[in-house]
């Protein structure tokens, strides 16, 4: 499957469009500092457990993307863009951006042949969806948070 990679430059100003606001300083594309900057902007994100979250994070269980689409805003009709941030993006700070209606596809066969791994991992995980304007995070301790 075919995918870009855009800047995490690129990405936090995509980021900043959605949330209509710009930062003082730049920030890590970590759950935790979005959540800082979508605090400063006045709104407090609430954060759902992902269940089973333990047993995953233990090696006992998986969590499959389709699982975790479920519990998140992202919508698979579109083919507009999303962007995925996930902790091996962090080598070359460098995202990637694919069609939203192949996510499933980039998650089971091309993130694997990329990084020998799911790209569901007991790890940060980041989806941005410019066109709704909408940011799903999954904190490393199974926290999901969605602007």
């Amino acid at each position: 499957m075919e995918f870009e990679l855009i800047t995490f430059n690129e990405s936090r100003s995509i980021i900043n469009k959605i949330l209509d606001y710009e930062p003082l300083e730049n920030y890590e594309l970590t759950p935790n500092e979005i959540f800082c900057v979508i605090e400063e902007i006045g709104i407090i994100l609430e954060g759902k457990q992902i269940p089973n979250w333990n047993d995953f994070e233990s090696g006992k269980i998986e969590i499959t993307i389709d699982e975790i689409i479920k519990k998140t805003k992202i919508d698979l009709e579109t083919e507009d863009p999303i962007i995925i941030i996930s902790d091996e993006c962090f080598k070359d700070q460098k995202a990637y951006k694919i069609p939203t209606n192949r996510l499933k596809e980039f998650a089971e066969q091309t993130y694997p042949r990329l990084y020998y791994m799911d790209l569901i991992q007991p790890l940060d995980l980041i989806f941005i969806q410019p066109s709704s304007k909408s940011i799903s995070m999954i904190h490393h301790e199974g926290i999901l948070m969605e602007y």
